[in-house]
């Protein structure tokens, strides 16, 4: 299995063997802020060399960065507009929410209006006949 996939990954990249670093010979020459980015790279170089010094550590990055690229591009893209468009679609559907909500209790508020007016109606229809009546 390990054989397979290194044959695999071998088709699809082309690692090459990294050289050993080396520090630059002229390190104690250089001022401060220079000589710490040669450490640094140093440092960077030797851990790479150490974890993987036949370069598929390399390669992978490499094709990893590539796919990235390839997979953020479009997203790049295309995203700001269906983001806007999902944007859209959750307004609208919030305007729609409000008109169907303002449809369902503009009858309703309607018929209790009319109920309490009929109400209104027969409780004064009843005292002017009991005021009739006496």
């Amino acid at each position: 299995m390990n054989d397979w996939l290194k044959q695999a990954f071998k088709v699809v990249g082309n690692p090459q063997p990294i050289p050993k670093p080396v520090v630059d010979p002229d390190l104690a020459d250089l001022y401060g802020p220079q000589r710490m980015v040669e450490s640094i790279a140093f440092f960077v170089l030797s851990c790479e060399y150490w974890i993987s010094s036949d370069g598929v550590l390399r390669e992978w990055l490499r094709i990893n960065g590539r796919m990235g690229l390839l997979i953020l591009s479009p997203m790049v893209v295309f995203m700001p507009t269906i983001t806007f468009g999902l944007w859209q679609l959750a307004l609208w559907t919030e305007f729609l929410v409000k008109i169907a909500k303002n449809l369902v209790l503009l009858p309703l508020a309607a018929l209790a209006a009319i109920t309490l007016i009929g109400l209104l109606v027969i409780v004064l229809k009843s005292s002017v006949r009991a005021l009739a009546r006496s």
